[in-house]
């Protein structure tokens, strides 16, 4: 760690703000801190240390004795940057503090950042920045900041402390877990190689071979029984492939036998079959339809004579009737004519009655047309008066139409403003429609917020339980783990003697033997409890992993409600917001529907207005026309007036004149209908009398040649029937069954058809049977029966020489991987078993040191090496560092740390020297680990000491040499700083930072060489 700069607000005496640019300091690598006591000097170092530890050099202040007393609304704060090997690190520390504002004070709790190459890292705890810079607190202040009166810790601490610095600073790891590690190892081996090597003896046991130590001959023993079981296999499967094959020549046969039975069987089912047909014959059957159709035959002329008959017997009595009707129409011809004789007379009657009446008729006429004129008149009158009428409705209707047609236009007027509002509240509707649809996602979301959270709360709760578990499984563990180890160092230590070495250690002495436990533990519960471990750490990981997916999705569901709530105006309340938004649609829908009704009915008032603008133009026109229609009238009614008063005077009413011509009329038509009916009636009587003599003539013209057809239609029927089998009566009488002609043939068809097809089965039967003969085939089944009882047998042989060539077959394979693991394991064994030796310092024919006390005192050497190039100049060539092993050599064990005196050739303890002594072993010890971590590649960078005081300690000559000596140092890329008020340093060193008091405040001035 080499620093670069620090900046100070508000720190210890610094009221303002401070800073160190320390890289103007790095000439030649040494840099003094001066200035006048209390002035601040130590205070940077302070900051220093507190911005890495939150801790002061020394530990000696507290984060209240930070802050100047002085300050009032400054922040107290330290931020530092550093090198770290090729990085560069940063760290902004602020303690905890009081601000006091103009107003009121306000609390600031402790923070910091620290950025690495810019990159923000967070520790669990202060301290965790030991992992950047490598060396914790403790270790930081005893060889990189040396502090006031504490420079002799390195030197003065126990041997063991310092070995564990050292074991930090060079990253040695823990030699017992490695011990450890290789005992487990080889004891694994050697675990293998007994299950291997057991399980190689009971698998020889289970086959009765031979265990001769060879493991060629081991597995000759398996390969040649697989040999055994192989020939075996191929024997049976020969023979079951011969069975086979003979079993499926005898199924052939039996299925052969069986079919020709079959057909036999058949054939025999077939001849029964026509037999049973024969016998159900009805040989009446054809005889009824030979009958039936012979009656058929002679029935067409039966019905003919039957017909004729009857047509002549109406015929008869026809004329008989006609003669009759003559008689009485030549009785009633003769009444006729005297009433046609009497034809003059009644003429002359019916001219008087004509003349008369149409004398009546001239009088009715001229009376006619009086009624006719004043009628006309009265009809014209009435028709103006209606006319009238009508006008005066038709002004009215148009005085109302005008009143509609104002009152529709006024509602056609809203149109435009309609159709405005329309649209305005379609706009809201959408708006609000949309409005819901999100208020209704946001509320889906905050469901999905509810069950995420408590999915999420699960997890935690989930991964606090395994939490809890998994460290209490690694207690368990490592109290396992510590029982078994202290099982063996007891197990060791019970077998120690009086004057004899420690296998471990080499001690001739045991002061502190360790107790023998009453029980070890095994190796498999460790296995356990490690399978354990490693399941609840596998849950852990997938319970981090749960619980941060579904915290991305509680991010989601944050993100889309925080753009919902925007959307919707900051309303959290999405219940009351939903309500609000349905009675608002409600109302929107409610005054949408309005509107619509208004435009529903704007086409039909539309349509309404041109009914009635076209009513009224047709009123008009009417109008028009019935004033004309009136005036017309007028004159007319005037002109008959005039016609009236010309017309004579008549005394008799038209009643009396219609009746007497009506009278005179209808007495002159009753004449000349007498007439009229007279000689209708004598021309009637004398065509009914021809009519009924041609009648007579034709009815017996009829009768006669009916009787001569109907004799020949009797000849013709005697003849059919005389070529006849059967007697008249038969023949007769089937006519009435006629009608079953068709069953009676459909009966016979199908008998006939059924009589063909079992001739024609029968016929393809013993073609089939012919040079046949029935068999028996239950010897051949026996025989197939035996055979499958044998193949079955043969078959499970085979199987089991299948399944126990397979068994080997594994076995085979089994038994020589077990020997290769068995060697394998036998050479682990004896590898690890060595690595374990050589670690703990038990190998046989070795020198008994652990490893990790190897390790560690090969680094104590170097280090030494460094250091006594310092400590001999700044002691004239006095002192020397020495390093030996202790007396008790177990591994856990430091070295000890003596001081060769040249003068004497004596060696005494470090902690022996005086105080200047022991600061110049401590700054040599500090220089020295500085330059031996710079070589050693990998390990914690110290390329920085800071020294508070300790110069005082030293003589003028001693001071001198101290100073030539850091002169001559020349560390590439490293820096020292001291804090000291000795004169001499101010006049050697070059590069300071000088502190000093102004105004109750300290203030810093950097003086470059």
């Amino acid at each position: 760690m080499k620093p670069l700069k620090l900046e100070l607000s508000a720190f210890g005496p610094y009221l303002g703000k401070v800073e160190i640019d320390f890289t103007r300091l790095d000439g030649n690598g040494i840099y003094l801190v001066s200035g006048d006591t209390g002035s601040g000097k130590t205070m940077i170092f302070d900051a220093i240390a507190f911005a890495l530890y939150n801790k002061t050099s020394g530990n000696n202040r507290t984060s209240k004795d930070l802050r100047n007393v002085m300050a009032t609304d400054q922040l107290t704060y330290v931020d530092y940057s550093f090198k770290i090997n090729s990085s560069i690190a940063r760290i902004k520390r602020i303690p905890a503090q009081i601000q006091r504002l103009a107003d009121k004070d306000k609390k600031i709790a402790a923070s910091y950042q620290f950025f690495l190459d810019d990159q923000e890292l967070r520790f669990d705890g202060d301290n965790d920045i030991a992992s950047i810079v490598g060396v914790n607190y403790d270790e930081f202040s005893q060889i990189v900041m040396i502090a006031q009166n504490e420079f002799m810790a390195l030197i003065t601490q126990s041997d063991s402390k310092r070995t564990e610095i050292l074991k930090k600073l060079f990253k040695i790891p823990n030699m017992n877990d490695f011990t450890t590690m290789l005992s487990q190892e080889y004891g694994a081996a050697k675990s293998d190689h007994t299950r291997f090597n057991d399980n190689i003896v009971d698998m020889l046991e289970l086959y009765e071979f031979q265990n001769q130590g060879d493991d060629a001959k081991i597995v000759e023993q398996f390969e040649q029984k697989q040999g055994e079981y192989e020939s075996d296999k191929k024997a049976l499967e020969l023979q079951v492939g011969e069975l086979e094959n003979e079993l499926a020549a005898l199924d052939k046969q039996v299925r052969e036998i069986n079919e020709i039975n079959s057909l036999f069987d058949a054939l025999k089912e077939a001849i029964e079959d026509k037999s049973q047909l024969l016998s159900s014959r009805d040989i009446t059957l054809e005889d009824q339809l030979s009958l039936l159709k012979a009656a058929a035959k002679v029935k067409p002329a039966h019905e003919l004579i039957q017909n004729t008959s009857r047509d002549i017997a109406t015929l008869v009595a026809t004329i008989s009737n006609l003669n009759s009707e003559l008689e009485g129409n030549k009785e009633k011809i003769k009444e006729l004519k005297k009433e046609v004789d009497s034809k003059e007379l009644y003429q002359q009657q019916i001219r008087v009655h004509q003349a008369t009446a149409n004398e009546l008729e001239q009088k009715r006429i001229q009376l006619d047309k009086i009624r006719s004129v004043k009628d006309d008149i009265a009809a014209f009158t009435q028709r103006n008066k209606c006319l009238c009428g009508k006008i005066d409705t038709l002004l009215e209707n148009q005085k109302n139409n005008q009143t509609n047609l104002a009152a529709l236009k006024q509602y056609l007027e809203k149109e435009t403003d309609m159709a405005t509002g329309r649209i305005k509240w379609q706009n809201e509707i959408d708006r609000l429609t949309r409005q819901a649809s999100t208020i209704q996602s946001c509320l889906k979301e905050k469901e999905n917020e509810t069950r995420i959270k408590e999915q999420h709360l699960s997890a935690l709760k989930r991964y606090e339980t395994l939490d809890d578990a998994l460290k209490q499984a690694k207690l368990v563990f490592a109290q396992a783990q510590k029982r078994k180890n202290e099982y063996a160092i007891g197990y060791i230590a019970a077998s120690l003697k009086d004057n004899e070495p420690c296998p471990v250690c080499g001690s001739l002495n045991h002061p502190q033997v360790a107790p023998l436990l009453e029980s070890d533990i095994s190796q498999e519960h460790l296995d356990a409890l490690q399978q354990e471990q490693d399941e609840l750490q596998s849950e852990l990981n997938e319970a981090v992993a749960a619980a941060g997916d579904l915290n991305g999705k509680l991010k989601n569901v944050y993100e889309k409600l925080e753009t919902f709530k925007q959307e919707l105006g900051n309303i959290d309340d999405y219940d009351l917001l939903l309500e609000k938004n349905r009675l608002d649609l409600k109302a929107a829908n409610e005054k949408m529907a309005q509107i619509n009704g208004y435009f529903r009915q704007l086409d039909a008032t539309k349509e309404k207005q041109a009914k009635l603008e076209q009513a009224m133009a047709d009123d008009a026109v009417a109008l028009t026309s019935h004033n004309s229609e009136v005036e017309r009238l007028n004159g007319v009614i005037s002109s008959l007036q005039g016609q009236l008063d010309e017309l004579p005077k008549i005394s008799r009413t038209q009643e009396e004149l219609e009746n007497d011509i009506r009278a005179h009329q209808e007495a002159a038509k009753s004449l000349e209908d007498r007439i009229a009916a007279n000689q209708d009636s004598y021309h009637l009587a004398l065509n009914q009398i021809t009519r009924i003599e041609t009648s007579l003539q034709e009815k017996s013209g009829q009768k006669d040649q009916l009787e001569i057809t109907n004799e020949k239609n009797r000849i013709g029927y005697e003849r059919e029937l005389s070529l006849l089998d059967y007697s008249r009566e038969t023949i007769e009488a089937a006519f009435d069954q006629i009608g079953r002609i068709n069953e009676l043939e459909s009966i016979i068809e199908q008998y006939n058809r059924a009589l063909v097809k079992v001739e024609s089965t029968i016929e393809l039967y013993k073609a089939k049977t012919q040079n046949k003969q029935v068999g028996d085939p239950a010897v051949l089944v026996d025989q197939a029966a035996l055979k499958r009882d044998l193949l079955a047998k043969v078959k499970d042989e085979l199987a089991t020489i299948s399944s126990r060539l397979l068994t080997i077959q594994n076995d085979s394979t089994k038994i020589s991987q077990w020997l290769k693991n068995r060697q394998g394991a036998q050479e682990r064994y004896q590898i690890h078993y060595d690595l374990y030796q050589t670690a703990k310092g038990s190998l046989a024919g070795q020198k008994k040191l652990a490893f990790e006390t190897y390790l560690v005192y090969s680094y104590f050497e170097e280090l030494l090496e460094y250091a006594n190039v310092i400590f001999s100049q700044l002691t004239n060539e006095r002192y020397q560092f020495v390093a030996s092993e202790p007396d008790n050599k177990r591994a856990t064990s430091g070295f000890v740390l003596g001081i060769l005196d040249r003068e004497n050739s004596k060696t005494r303890l470090a902690r022996t020297l005086s105080g200047g002594e022991t600061f110049k072993a401590a700054l040599s010890l500090a220089i020295g680990l500085s330059r031996l971590v710079q070589d050693k590649s990998g390990c914690v960078e110290l390329n920085s000491i800071f020294i508070d005081e300790g110069f005082g300690t030293l003589d003028d000559n001693s001071l001198n040499i101290a100073i030539n000596t850091l002169q001559s140092i020349r560390l590439e890329d490293q820096m020292i700083g001291i804090i000291s008020h000795v004169n001499l340093l101010k006049e050697r060193i070059d590069n300071k930072i000088l502190v000093r008091k102004d105004n109750e405040k300290s203030v810093i001035e950097i003086v470059e060489g």
